[in-house]
């Protein structure tokens, strides 16, 4: 269904943001229409389209608004979790960091949105493996969601995966589990059944139950996982192409490698599609593939048993 919207909806974006240059409509409700615009682009993956309507969203909203405003923050704020997903560490940083310094000037230290600039920098830090950095931010967000918003609100919660995630990554698998638990039930009572924050709470725990050699248990737990974002987010979607890697990484370590071929050149092809050749994640399930092709030829494989992990795909 979303493909039906974004294949009618495209060429009326396009002409609105050449309309909006041409003519130069530098109004709030011309930077909210591309906001928008580049938010449903975001959210199905096209990162580059929606990239390029949120700077100029951005460019607006500074000129009408001046540089310290929450608006402004919000676009940065977006334009940040882009250049993560994009590969781009340091200007993600530098946008997140002058998003948080505004929100915190103009909303103040305990505001909800201040929450999200410091639960996704925190993300930010440990896609890097930064966790020491990565923790205390985390934990600083979860604690005014929990104050402001509640436990049971998605914000909070995505922030309780996000520090699972953090928990998992250091192997401190009795901390992860346990707060994955709490965190899913929770999900599963008050979300609606196919909640992408499920996903991501069935996504980690097959991850845990992985790494701790309960490969029945990740194989059931991944393809749950696998249907619901197919069905939120499409089956082109990166947060797709993570999970059919991590399947294929599973099938390798238990000698399916056709199986796990045609799993990881899924992939592959996904993230080629929409990062290209060059990007982090396209570049590791490319490693991940030769490293089954080889297996499957007879080479010797001196890799181990696990390949890569792409760059993290899926955030609040």
């Amino acid at each position: 269904m979303y493909q039906y919207y974004l294949q009618y909806f495209m060429p009326h974006i396009q002409e609105c943001a050449t309309l909006i240059t041409q003519y130069h409509l530098h109004f709030p409700e011309a930077a909210r229409l591309l906001f928008q615009a580049g938010a449903f682009l975001y959210a199905h993956g096209f990162y580059s389209q929606s990239q390029s309507l949120h700077e100029l969203a951005l460019a607006i909203r500074v000129q009408v608004f001046g540089s310290d405003q929450p608006d402004v923050a919000e676009s940065l704020n977006v334009l940040a979790l882009l250049a993560r997903i994009l590969g781009d560490y340091v200007q993600a940083e530098g946008f997140h960091r002058q998003a948080l310094a505004i929100r915190e000037k103009t909303l103040g230290p305990e505001h909800p949105a201040t929450a999200i600039s410091l639960n996704n920098l925190g993300v930010l830090y440990r896609v890097q493996g930064k966790y020491e950095q990565a923790e205390p931010l985390l934990q600083q967000a979860l604690s005014i969601y929990e104050l402001s918003l509640g436990s049971d609100h998605p914000d909070t919660l995505i922030t309780f995966i996000n520090l699972a995630k953090l928990y998992a990554e250091q192997r401190k698998y009795e901390q992860a589990e346990q707060l994955l638990q709490q965190t899913l039930a929770t999900c599963e009572r008050v979300l609606e059944p196919g909640h992408p924050h499920i996903a991501l709470s069935l996504n980690l725990q097959a991850r845990l139950s992985y790494e701790q050699g309960n490969y029945e248990r990740a194989e059931a737990l991944w393809k749950r996982s696998l249907t619901i974002i197919e069905k939120t987010l499409g089956a082109e979607h990166p947060a797709t192409a993570e999970i059919l890697n991590d399947l294929a990484e599973l099938s390798f370590v238990q000698g399916r490698y056709t199986q796990a071929q045609s799993l990881c050149q899924r992939a592959l092809s996904i993230c080629e599609n929409i990062f290209g050749p060059e990007h982090p994640d396209t570049i590791a399930y490319r490693k991940h593939l030769t490293r089954i092709l080889s297996k499957r030829e007879g080479e010797q494989d001196d890799g181990g048993h696990h390949p890569a992990r792409p760059s993290e795909l899926s955030q609040s």
